[in-house]
C-alpha cells in the first residue's frame, strides 16, 4: 500500500456508474466518482471545516474491503475524484473502467478514503497503438483536463477519439514525486514512449521545442505514429503577409499552426494544409492580423507516410496584392494571345490558325485524351494518364497515391470529444477551432488557457470562457481579475 495517510475513511458498496457522453457531462473513462451527501457531511465534521473551505481537488483512495493487498506499487488502490455527493445512502457510483482497475464487482464492499496527493511533477506514458496523424500530447491532455482528478503507477488510461472505434490505451510506467500523484492545476512533465516490434521503448516526440527563424530553412524529419515535429516562430508587429512553407523531399507530411503549443496538430489547429501527397509544397499563409503582435506561433509536420524529410522555412514581408498581381499579369498575356484568324481546338483548347484547324483536331485526337472530369490533356497511353484519379465523392483529383491522404481526412466520418459528429477530419478539425465545447480560449487576465463553454476559475459553470476573455458576463471581469 502507498503510504499516503488517509485522513478519513468510510465503508460503501460499489455500483456501476450509468456511462453518459454529452457536450457537457461525461463519464465515460472519468475517474471521478459520485458519492452520498451524508459522506460529505461525514467529512466537513472530521475536517472541522464548512463547504467553502473544502480543499479542491478532493481526492479519494479506492480499495476492496477484505482484498490482501497486492505487490503493485499502490497495494491495488486506485485513486479517484468525485463527480457530485448527491448518490444514493450507503453506495458509491464508479465507472466501469475504475471497478476493473481496483479489481472490485458490483455489490462488493468499497473502502472509501479521503488522501492528500503531491501535485505531479513528472509522468511517463506508453502507448501501443501507431496512430499516423494524430497529436497524442494533444489528446492525452484534452482528456486530462476535463476527466481526470489523480494518476497513479499502472494506471490505464483510455481515450476516445473521433475517427477510431477503439479508445486509445495509455499506460502509467512511473510518476514523480510519487507512486500517485494529484493532476489538477499542475505543470506536468509528460514523456510518452511506445512500444516497438522488438519490444522496446521508444521516445514519442522530444521535450523541448527548437525555435524557426525567418529566412533560415530548416531540415525537417517526421514519423508517423511517433509524436508531431513542433517549432516555434516569433511574430513581431506585423505589417504584412506572413507564409510557413514545408518542401517534402521523401514522404509527405501534413503543415499545422497554432497559437497553443500544447494544441497543435490535424485535429488542432488554427491553419492546416493537408494537401494531397503529390503536391510536395505546403504552405500556410497568415494575414497580417490574425496573430497578435510580438508573440509566438506553434508550426508542427505531422507526417502521413511512415517517414518523411522535408524543409521548413517561414518569410515575412510578402504583400498581400502579390498573387492578384501575378494573376492579372497572366491574364493579360492570354487575353494579348486571343487574336483574329485563330480557332480553338475543341480536344485539347489550343489556339491554331483556322485554315489548320481540321488537321490539328486529327492529329490531336488520335494522341492526345481529354479528361471529361477537369478537361486536362493526356499522351494517349501515357503513365501520366493511367496515374490519373477523380475522386468520386467531390471534386479533388490528383494522382492514384492521393486517394488514401484524401479519403483518410475528407470522407471518413469522425466524432469530437465533445460528443459532435463530423463528416470528416477535416470538418472535425474546423469544429474544434469554431464552435467545439472544448476549444481553448486565453483569459486576458492570466493568460491561462480554459475550455470556451465551461466555467473558469473564479466564474460559475454558465459562464462562458470567451465573453471572460473579453470582459463580458455579469462580474465576470471582475471577478477573474480580482483573483489574479
Amino acid at each position: 500500500m502507498s503510504g499516503v495517510k488517509s485522513e478519513f475513511s468510510r465503508t460503501l458498496r460499489c455500483e456501476r456508474a450509468t456511462t453518459t457522453t454529452t457536450a457537457t457531462n461525461d463519464n465515460e473513462y472519468s475517474d471521478k466518482v459520485t458519492l452520498p451527501a451524508s459522506f460529505l457531511s461525514a467529512l466537513l465534521g472530521t475536517l472541522n471545516l464548512d463547504q467553502e473551505g473544502l480543499p479542491s481537488p478532493l481526492i479519494f483512495r479506492l480499495r476492496t474491503q477484505g482484498r490482501p493487498q497486492s505487490d503493485s506499487p499502490n497495494g491495488g488502490a486506485v485513486y479517484c475524484g468525485v463527480r457530485e455527493f448527491s448518490g444514493s445512502e450507503g453506495t458509491v457510483s464508479v465507472p466501469g473502467w475504475l471497478l476493473e482497475a481496483a479489481h472490485a464487482e458490483e455489490g462488493d464492499t468499497l473502502v472509501v478514503e479521503y488522501v492528500r496527493l503531491e501535485k505531479g511533477q513528472f509522468a511517463q506514458l506508453r502507448v501501443s497503438e501507431n496512430n499516423d496523424y494524430l497529436d497524442l500530447r494533444s489528446v492525452l491532455e484534452a482528456h486530462m483536463r476535463r476527466r481526470m482528478t489523480a494518476l497513479f503507477v499502472g494506471e490505464t488510461i483510455r481515450v476516445r477519439v473521433g475517427g477510431h472505434p477503439e479508445p486509445i490505451v495509455f499506460s502509467v510506467l512511473a510518476l514523480e514525486p510519487a507512486d500517485a500523484v494529484d493532476a489538477v492545476d499542475t505543470d506536468l512533465s509528460v514523456d510518452i514512449v511506445r512500444d516497438t516490434a522488438a519490444g522496446q521503448l521508444q521516445q514519442l516526440g522530444s521535450q523541448g521545442i527548437d525555435e524557426l527563424l525567418p529566412g533560415v530553412s530548416r531540415m525537417i524529419s517526421a514519423k508517423a505514429g511517433r509524436g508531431t515535429s513542433v517549432v516555434r516562430l516569433h511574430v513581431p508587429a506585423q505589417a504584412a503577409l506572413l507564409r510557413v512553407a514545408l518542401e517534402c523531399h521523401e514522404g509527405d507530411a501534413s503543415l499545422c499552426a497554432s497559437r497553443l503549443v500544447r494544441s497543435v496538430g490535424v485535429l488542432d489547429n488554427d491553419w492546416c494544409d493537408l494537401s494531397a501527397p503529390s503536391q510536395r509544397r505546403k504552405q500556410l499563409l497568415i494575414e497580417p492580423g490574425q496573430v497578435a503582435a510580438n508573440t509566438d506561433i506553434y508550426v508542427s509536420v505531422v507526417a502521413f507516410t511512415a517517414e518523411c524529410q522535408a524543409t521548413l522555412t517561414a518569410e515575412f514581408g510578402l504583400s498581400a496584392s502579390d498573387g492578384a498581381a501575378r494573376s492579372s499579369s497572366v491574364d493579360s498575356l492570354t487575353d494579348d494571345s486571343l487574336q483574329d484568324g485563330l480557332a480553338e481546338c475543341s480536344n485539347c483548347g489550343a489556339r491554331v490558325p483556322e485554315p489548320r484547324l481540321a488537321m490539328h483536331r486529327i492529329v490531336c485526337e488520335r494522341h492526345n485524351v481529354k479528361c471529361n472530369y477537369c478537361s486536362r490533356i493526356f499522351k494517349r497511353n501515357s503513365a501520366e494518364l493511367a496515374d490519373h484519379w477523380h475522386c468520386g465523392l467531390c471534386e479533388a483529383s490528383g494522382v492514384l497515391s492521393d486517394e488514401p491522404k484524401h479519403t483518410a481526412f475528407f470522407h471518413t466520418p469522425a466524432e469530437c470529444t465533445c460528443g459532435s459528429a463530423q463528416e470528416s477530419l477535416a470538418e472535425l478539425a474546423k469544429h474544434r477551432r469554431t464552435n467545439c465545447a472544448e476549444r481553448l480560449i486565453e483569459c486576458r487576465y492570466c493568460h491561462t488557457h480554459e475550455p470556451q463553454v465551461q466555467g473558469l476559475r473564479g466564474h460559475p459553470p454558465g459562464v462562458r470562457a470567451h465573453a471572460v476573455a473579453r470582459g463580458e458576463g455579469e462580474g465576470a471581469a471582475c471577478e477573474h481579475e480580482a483573483l489574479h
